[in-house]
């Protein structure tokens, strides 16, 4: 529909030519003078066509939501304008420690090698997760159900790494030690923020946090608030799940709550929060069994968890139905 009140408009689209209001000619090559300026405008002029088309569409609480939408825009403008600081000295010391991490592990096998430490860790045992080409899988999700000093090391081998790539990206694009990444309001399927270009939101938890390395500019603080467990919350209070919204109102721990339900006294109590946690989310988010597979050791159990998460919640299974 948007494509057809371009043309109606006076669009004319090929690949070689664009045409505004069948009047001004230009060819879309990048080979031209002031290519950049001309995208640009281009690009803008059928955005507002676009919008002019779809905004009279929106109605009710849609309507409602893309007027709340609008107003982050300029504050999202701003965080583009204003950047992060980067604290250089913390920086390299995080650099240090983690090169010190990777190279303090020794592996019999090549540890960047899939191949090798398939053959390694599953030489006695049966992997439960295969790749297509039939290798058990070595990921990091599917190594934290091994009970492998070896596989251990090379979960934290990997995450080192991952984290030392994050810190050399910072460097490189750090301007006067201020980092400049984009912010995407619509960067999840959860309505979070994520960010790239680089990426300096998702910064790691406990002893490997990231965090150090950012503050405020100067002269400024840093608040940090965060709403308990909002999203839940609000999940429970849409599907009306009484006994989530019991849970909520007696300050229960919501994700223990779920682990214990589900599992009972079975494994240990950090294990059963955990198994809670992402099964509770799973239901917001609309993961299925083959999500759970890995936390829950094979996608049999994975569909059992689901199939008992159920039980235990109606209420979210009809809402779930209803949407």
């Amino acid at each position: 529909k948007g494509r057809n009140y371009l043309k109606a408009d006076g669009w004319i689209i090929n690949n070689e030519n664009l045409i505004i209001d069948g009047k001004v000619p230009f060819a879309a090559s990048f080979c031209e003078p002031y290519p950049l300026e001309r995208y640009s405008i281009m690009d803008a002029y059928r955005t507002l066509k676009l919008w002019e088309f779809f905004v009279n569409k929106l109605s009710g609480e849609l309507l409602l939501l893309y007027l709340r939408e609008l107003e982050l825009i300029p504050i999202v403008l701003d965080m583009h304008d204003r950047g992060v600081r980067l604290i250089e000295d913390e920086v390299i010391k995080k650099k240090l420690e983690l090169s010190s991490q990777i190279t303090s592990f020794e592996f019999p096998f090549n540890p960047r090698s899939s191949k090798q430490k398939s053959e390694y860790l599953y030489k006695d045992i049966t992997p439960k997760f295969l790749t297509p080409s039939g290798l058990g899988k070595t990921d990091v999700a599917t190594l934290k159900t091994l009970d492998n000093p070896i596989a251990e090391s090379l979960v934290k081998t990997s995450k080192s790494r991952t984290l030392l790539s994050y810190l050399e990206s910072y460097q490189k694009e750090a301007v006067d030690q201020t980092l400049y990444p984009n912010w995407l309001p619509w960067g999840t399927r959860g309505t979070r923020f994520s960010s790239r270009n680089p990426n300096a939101q998702n910064v790691a938890k406990g002893e490997n946090s990231l965090r150090s390395i950012f503050g405020p500019r100067e002269c400024y603080e840093w608040w940090d608030y965060d709403y308990d467990l909002l999203e839940l919350r609000i999940f429970a209070h849409a599907a009306q799940e009484k006994v989530m919204l019991e849970s909520f109102a007696k300050g229960i721990d919501i994700h223990q709550a779920t682990g214990d339900l589900v599992f009972g006294t079975e494994f240990t109590k950090e294990h059963r929060r955990k198994v809670g946690k992402t099964l509770n989310f799973a239901a917001i988010y609309g993961a299925g069994a083959d999500k759970l597979g890995a936390v829950a050791e094979s996608d049999e159990a994975g569909r059992s968890l689901v199939t008992k998460y159920r039980e235990l919640f109606p209420g979210v299974a009809e809402f779930q139905k209803k949407c």
